[in-house]
C-alpha cells in the first residue's frame, strides 16, 4: 500500500511540473504582440448581433405561427 502511495505522489509531481511548465509557456505567449495586419471590418450581422441579441426561440415560433412563411 506504501508502494502505490508513492507511486501516487510520483506521478502527481510530473503532473504538476507539466501542468506548470505549460502555464509558463501559455504566460509567455500570452504577453507577446501579435503581428496581426488588420483586417477587414466585421461583416453586418455579426456587428448587430453583437448589439442587438436575437429573440427568443420562442419569439421565433410565435412570430412564424403569427405569420406562416
Amino acid at each position: 500500500m506504501e508502494e502505490i502511495r508513492k507511486q501516487i505522489e510520483a506521478a502527481y509531481e510530473q503532473l504538476a511540473a507539466l501542468l506548470f511548465e505549460q502555464l509558463e509557456v501559455f504566460e509567455a505567449l500570452f504577453e507577446m504582440a501579435a503581428d496581426l495586419p488588420p483586417g477587414p471590418p466585421a461583416p453586418p450581422w455579426i456587428i448587430k448581433t453583437k448589439h442587438a441579441p436575437m429573440p427568443l426561440a420562442s419569439q421565433w415560433v410565435k412570430g412564424c405561427v403569427e405569420h406562416p412563411p
